[in-house]
């Protein structure tokens, strides 16, 4: 059958820089290839129409057979934080600016979403005779209707992110008795995520920016919430600013289970006084890691849920008894190490200790000490400033993510070609083709990053391909072919993406120029029963590649959706706890093109399977599909196809 040419070379793919699907394997028609006799003397016209589906919800990343969630393939990550795309990952870093949210960094998103596409192609192939019969010129073609949904899963993104939150309120713990006779509940117990409070910011009233927990620098101390601890007293350890009263406010607890609240942990402690040691620090230039023990003497502070006291250490029995309570310590800051060296709390990468919390120290009366309740009526009044939805912020943007299905005309293919006989059992092709950007979705600027996509983002298409043919024996024959495109270049409306960012499709709108080039080559082997050539079958293995996408901004910087920054007009610079600001100044991010292309160059591996009956000399109706089971930077994808093509 003639058109089976077609399946070979047409495979024009919907692959694009805006997009991520692998090619439709029956656009130009059925897969199976036979050596048919065709009209000698005058012109042969084939018409088929196709019909496939296909889904998906994984992807392969790493070139293998480990699957991801297909959101890992948009974003270049399954899980993320929205500060991630953003230049360096930085949002407090910069200063207070004019859209600022805490939240940004420490609310995790997990977007999941599933694939689904159903389509109708209508094609022709048209071919003549030359060369004394030895060489047939043609066209060919065809018209695609495409229906494609990309469905948010909510169930899955919420099973992807447990329990999230970044201030505990109000929390109720019971504690064993002990020697000063105190039992029962400890109430109104406050915890916040430090890396939260380090991005609560504020501005003072002299134009400078603080967070709610500040490092001051070297031997200064730090600030949490209305207290500065900056060791004033004769002890070591740190105390309320201009007071005598070395009860600290707030001890910081590791949460046993990462990425949750300390709902129920022990670590907070309750106290009748204070005695704060000094902490070892072997190198003042070292980063400071958690824990710095905080040291106490027998009876003045108790561990939750275990009846034993701390440790003088501040390990406390559990990491003997209960290794899942191995974290239920509780930690202080301190001015000086042991060897009265200044610790300087700005070397805490709290990043990489995101599960250390803050939590209130509680009197023998089961409620906060009034240093620890005087911050926490400042921290709350500070975090109520702050919208706690990520998603609303961003939709504030212009930026949602949503389910979106459209149904319209997808990219048109069409293509010219010669087939040389060389003898009954070899056959050559070659072949020139182009696509039409007639799909919908084109390259403007989405705001959704599952919008869909009905063909390639309008860049046209240049394709050159070749095709061998061999019939080794009377009911088998195999085919190779090989095509290349090249997706011209094109200025598409992007979503910004920036200098040091983790995930991509994730910004405003930003111009650049895109182009890509892929491969695809098909090795088939045809069969056809050795008792009737009405039944047809094949089976076959298709390689695929796609370049990398070449991604360059118009711009260099561009401004993000922080928007300004507060700082000093004349120096250029952002406001800090101590430098003040008098204005909102410009802070564009540096764009990137690598950014923007990461996880673009695609490796696909797929299974071919096509079961064909002849109804007549001139009907043929086909069933089949393709699996990818293996690749790189592409769906898992499962395609089903049936046809039928009339020849004239």
């Amino acid at each position: 059958m003639k058109v089976a040419v077609l399946a070979g070379l047409g495979l024009v793919g919907q692959l694009a820089a805006t997009d991520f699907r692998a090619p439709i394997a029956t656009q130009m028609g059925p897969l199976h290839y036979s050596f048919d006799k065709l009209h000698k003397k005058k012109s042969n016209f084939t018409y088929f129409t196709t019909a496939h589906f296909r889904e998906t919800e994984d992807a392969f990343m790493k070139h293998g057979t480990e699957t991801h969630p297909l959101s890992k393939l948009i974003f270049g990550k399954s899980e993320f934080y929205a500060s991630e795309s953003f230049q360096d990952q930085k949002t407090w870093e910069f200063g207070l600016t004019e859209n600022y949210n805490p939240y940004l960094k420490t609310t995790k998103l997990a977007p999941r979403v599933s694939y689904s596409e159903a389509g109708v192609f209508f094609g022709a192939n048209w071919d003549y005779p030359v060369w004394n019969n030895k060489g047939r010129i043609g066209i060919r073609g065809s018209l695609p209707i495409r229906w494609v949904r990309m469905e948010r899963d909510d169930e899955a993104e919420a099973n992807a992110l447990g329990l999230q939150g970044d201030i505990l309120k109000g929390e109720v713990r019971y504690v064993n008795p002990f020697e000063q006779g105190h039992a029962g509940a400890i109430g109104s117990i406050s915890s916040y995520r430090l890396s939260f409070l380090r991005g609560l910011l504020y501005r003072t009233g002299d134009g400078r920016v603080w967070g709610a927990y500040q490092p001051l620098g070297n031997g200064n101390g730090v600030s949490l919430g209305e207290s500065i601890y900056d060791g004033i007293g004769t002890q070591a350890g740190l105390s309320e600013y201009g007071s005598t009263n070395h009860i600290t406010p707030f001890v910081v607890i590791k949460a046993a289970k990462a990425g949750e609240p300390p709902r129920g942990q022990g670590g907070a402690i309750l106290v009748d006084t204070g005695t704060n040691q000094p902490v070892n620090q072997e190198n003042i230039n070292t980063t400071i890691e958690y824990p710095v023990n905080y040291n106490v003497a027998g009876g003045e502070a108790f561990n939750f849920h275990n009846p034993d006291e701390l440790l003088a250490d501040g390990s406390g029995p559990v990491s003997n008894v209960d290794p899942s309570l191995a974290g239920h310590i509780s930690a202080v800051f301190v001015a000086t190490d042991g060897a009265a060296n200044p610790v300087d709390y700005t070397k805490l990468d709290l990043d990489k200790n995101s599960d250390l919390w803050a939590t209130t120290v509680n009197g023998l009366n089961g409620l906060p000490i009034q240093t620890a309740k005087n911050s926490v009526d400042f921290i709350d009044g500070l975090a109520q400033y702050y919208g706690t939805d990520v998603e609303q912020w961003l939709a504030d943007r212009g930026y949602v993510i949503a389910t979106d299905e459209q149904t319209g005309l997808g990219d048109i293919p069409a293509e010219i070609f010669y087939e040389h006989s060389f003898n009954d059992s070899w056959r050559g092709e070659l072949c020139l083709g182009v696509k039409f950007p007639t799909g919908n979705g084109g390259s403007d600027y989405s705001g959704n990053p599952f919008r869909v996509q009905m063909g390639n983002g309008s860049h046209w298409e240049i394709k050159i391909g070749a095709l061998a043919a061999w019939q080794a024996i009377r009911c088998m024959n195999v085919k190779l072919d090989l095509s290349y495109n090249f997706a011209l270049e094109k200025t598409e409306h992007r979503k910004a993406s920036y200098s040091g960012a983790k995930i991509k499709n994730f910004g405003p709108e930003a111009k650049a120029s895109v182009d890509w080039g892929y491969f695809l080559g098909n090795l088939d082997f045809n069969f056809t029963h050795p008792k009737s050539k009405k039944i047809n079958g094949m089976i076959g293995y298709q390689l695929y590649y796609k370049t990398e996408d070449h991604i360059n901004f118009k711009d260099k910087h561009q401004e993000s959706w922080l928007g300004k920054v507060w700082g000093d007009p004349t120096t250029g610079k952002a406001a800090d706890f101590q430098t003040p600001g008098t204005a909102w100044i410009d802070m564009p991010m540096k764009l990137s093109g690598d950014v923007a292309s990461m996880n673009s160059e695609q490796w696909g591996h797929r299974i071919r399977l096509e079961g064909s009956y002849n109804l007549s000399k001139y009907c043929t109706t086909s069933v089949g599909g393709l699996y990818t089971f293996a690749g790189q930077n592409i769906p898992v994808e499962a395609d089903v196809h049936c046809a039928c093509q009339v020849r004239f």
